[in-house]
């Protein structure tokens, strides 16, 4: 084989598995993003349950309050 050719081969191989690990790491890297998301939108959810929870309570204290004027 002479060197043009070996080098070309060499520079394929180089090129589609720097092409293939960078889409694996890309992968990675997108499911740690979307689990993080994932978390902070959880506990978004949470402390909205949480508020309607409350506002519900207060409107029960409140018409208890206003019956007993």
């Amino acid at each position: 084989m002479s060197d043009t050719v070996l080098v070309a081969l060499l520079a394929f191989g180089g090129t589609a598995l720097g092409t293939i690990v960078g889409a694996l790491v890309s992968s990675k890297v997108t499911d740690l993003r979307l689990k993080n998301l994932e978390t902070q939108v959880e506990a978004i959810s949470k402390k909205q349950d949480n508020y309607y929870t409350l506002d519900r309570r207060l409107l029960i204290l409140e018409t208890k309050f206003s019956e007993e004027d």
